[in-house]
């Protein structure tokens, strides 16, 4: 039996970090108010280091994923 690599649920998981950060893109205005004014470029780090990378990270996964399954190199 060869293995699949679980491909389902690397793809899951590649749309699931997405959809969570589309949430939070739309939430990112409501955070900002509901911090103090103090917290608000922590916000906007947290957007820019970790939400903002999402789409990259989905990628890879793909990729990394098709790269298993293909059985190709680089």
């Amino acid at each position: 039996m060869t293995p699949r690599f679980n491909e389902k649920e690397r793809c899951v998981g590649a749309e699931t970090i997405s959809l969570v950060a589309r949430v939070l893109h739309r939430s990112k205005s409501h955070l900002q108010s509901i911090l103090l004014q103090n917290n608000i470029a922590l916000v906007d780090d947290f957007f820019e280091i970790m939400v903002d990378s999402v789409p990259d990270l989905a990628e890879y996964i793909h990729r990394t994923t098709a790269t298993l399954l293909l059985h190709v190199n680089g």
